[in-house]
């Protein structure tokens, strides 16, 4: 008897060791996925949850273990379409589903591609387990490709028949202008300038659509950014006299490894856009540089106005083609941009201040401490 129960005991200790293994096992597994995951009971309780479901939500999930989707939504009201979805799924006569939704992040908006499977429960209602990743970026890259093709094409549809347009128009105002009487002349003078203005003005467009479609080429090279920001604001402060312009640069930054060419097109524009957001009563732009430490050394440029800011209902989609708040301009500035900094390894997102006026945030890696980039090599040898 006292056999029996000892290896009873023996077989009680090895079967907790097992399920005690198992749990480790599964909680590294979901600790090393990239996907987001989340389990919830049949009272609609959140019982697990990995570290991607933090960060793609940007939420610590811990305190929220055994709270009910509805607490969730009260303290988590930017994650409520995602939380909706798992209760309504939890609700629904279907055992898997998967749906693509948008929540408002701190970052902007996401797009998360989710999948729920219901689990079975012998005595109560089932719970489920849902597992969804952040298709922003692929979303993203995936519209920029499209918009590319699109521009590429505009630009050559567009561009074939301007230039015999405007000759056109020059010859016949070379030919009859001095030709018809008085009052046609001051017509045929009117409509042939205006005719020539325009294929201008869609020349300009076609070049845009035709630089949007290229691929960025980067020239990294070791810089010092304060340096670029003081040679680049020292051209727009002689002319922009109704902008006051700020600067708060921090000391001894690293140097980043960037294209000097793509930076100043940036900076360039971001001045430019900012100029024409404040107007002509004039406003403040300030630039600020220094190290995002929790963001593994990030450098951080922010340029901000006091401006009316970026429309509410554009804000999210102001880096996408063609969305402009200008009367002119074909709307491709700023997504070359961004364009120009992600090639150069950072990122760039903009977004209103609560007190008004509007602020573009960029990271941007610094330069590694060992090494040169190429082009200062070549210029050591020469």
């Amino acid at each position: 008897m006292t056999q029996e129960i000892s290896s009873a005991q023996t077989a009680v200790r090895n079967s907790q060791f097992e399920a005690e293994k198992q749990s480790a096992y599964l909680e590294t597994v979901l600790a090393h996925l990239s996907s987001g995951v989340m389990s919830f009971d049949g009272d609609r309780q959140l019982r697990t949850h990995n570290a991607a479901a933090e960060r793609i939500l940007h939420t610590l999930l811990g305190t929220f273990v055994e709270s009910s989707i509805a607490e969730m939504i009260k303290a988590l009201p930017a994650a409520e379409p995602l939380l909706n979805m798992i209760d309504q799924g939890i609700s629904d006569d279907v055992s898997e589903w998967q749906k693509e939704i948008s929540i408002n992040s701190p970052l902007g908006q996401q797009t998360l591609v989710c999948s729920g499977t219901k689990l079975s429960g012998a005595e109560t209602e089932s719970g489920c387990v849902v597992v969804f990743d952040d298709a922003t970026a692929l979303i993203k890259a995936q519209r920029d490709a499209a918009w590319g093709e699109v521009a590429r094409r505009l630009a050559h549809e567009i561009k074939n028949p301007l230039t015999p347009i405007q000759l056109s128009a020059e010859r016949i105002r070379r030919r009859y202008l001095d030709k018809v009487e008085k009052d046609d002349r001051e017509i045929l003078d009117r409509a042939t300038r205006t005719i020539a203005q325009q294929v201008e003005s869609m020349k300009s467009m076609v070049n845009a659509f035709s630089d949007y479609a290229q691929p960025v080429i980067s020239r990294p090279r070791r810089l010092d950014i304060n340096t670029l920001i003081r040679d680049i604001t020292e051209l727009h402060v002689a002319h922009l006299t109704r902008i006051r312009f700020l600067f708060d640069l921090a000391d001894d930054l690293p140097q980043i490894m960037t294209d000097p060419a793509g930076i100043r097109q940036v900076l360039n524009n971001l001045i430019i856009n900012a100029s024409d957001a404040l107007g002509d009563k004039g406003g403040e732009l300030k630039l600020s540089t220094r190290i995002d430490h929790a963001k593994d050394n990030l450098l951080v440029l922010e340029l901000q106005d006091n401006g009316p800011g970026f429309p509410a209902k554009l804000l999210d989609r102001i880096f996408e083609p063609y969305v402009t708040t200008k009367t002119s301009g074909s709307g491709l500035g700023l997504p070359i941009s961004r364009r120009i900094i992600e090639e150069n390894g950072g990122t760039m997102r903009a977004t209103n201040l609560p007190k008004g006026g509007a602020v573009v945030i960029i990271h941007l890696p610094v330069a590694q401490s060992q090494g040169a980039s190429i082009d200062d090599r070549q210029g050591k040898r020469e």
